[in-house]
C-alpha cells in the first residue's frame, strides 16, 4: 500500500513540474514578443514625433483643387469677421483652425468652464476658486 502512495505522489510530481515548465515556456515567449512589441512601438512613436527632425520624406502632396475667394474688406478687419463670413457665405466652419503662435486668444476663466448644472454655490465657488470666507457678507 505504502509503495502505492509513493507512486500517486510521483506522478503528481512530475505532472506539477511539466505544468511548471509549460508556464514558463509560456511566460518566455509571451515576454519576449511583448518586449518586441513594446520597442516597435516606441521606435514608431518616436519617429512620428521627431520626423521633422530627422528630415524624414513626407511624401508628395497631391493639390486636389484650388479657390481663389475675394475677401471683402470688412471680413479683413478681425478674425471673427472672416469666420463670420465664411460661415455665411462659403458655408465653411472654421472654429476648430489653428490659432498662430503669439496671438493665442484670452484664456478662459474659471467660471467658463464650469459644466452648465454645477449644483450648489459652494460647489461652483470652490470650482472656481472663491474660498467660502469670501463670499460671506
Amino acid at each position: 500500500m505504502n509503495t502505492q502512495v509513493a507512486g500517486v505522489r510521483a506522478a503528481g510530481r512530475v505532472r506539477g513540474m511539466q505544468m511548471h515548465r509549460l508556464m514558463r515556456q509560456l511566460h518566455l515567449w509571451v515576454g519576449a514578443w511583448g518586449a518586441i512589441a513594446a520597442i516597435l512601438f516606441g521606435v514608431s512613436g518616436f519617429v512620428q514625433n521627431h520626423r521633422a527632425v530627422l528630415k524624414l520624406p513626407q511624401g508628395d502632396s497631391t493639390e486636389v483643387s484650388k479657390v481663389d475667394l475675394a475677401i471683402p474688406e470688412a471680413a479683413r478687419g478681425s478674425r471673427e469677421a472672416l469666420r463670420a463670413w465664411l460661415r455665411g457665405e462659403q458655408h465653411m466652419n472654421v472654429e476648430s483652425q489653428r490659432v498662430p503662435g503669439g496671438r493665442a486668444a484670452a484664456p478662459v476663466s474659471a467660471a467658463a468652464r464650469l459644466p452648465v448644472n454645477a449644483g450648489t454655490p459652494a460647489a461652483r465657488n470652490k470650482a472656481v476658486g472663491i474660498s467660502p470666507a469670501a463670499t460671506r457678507v
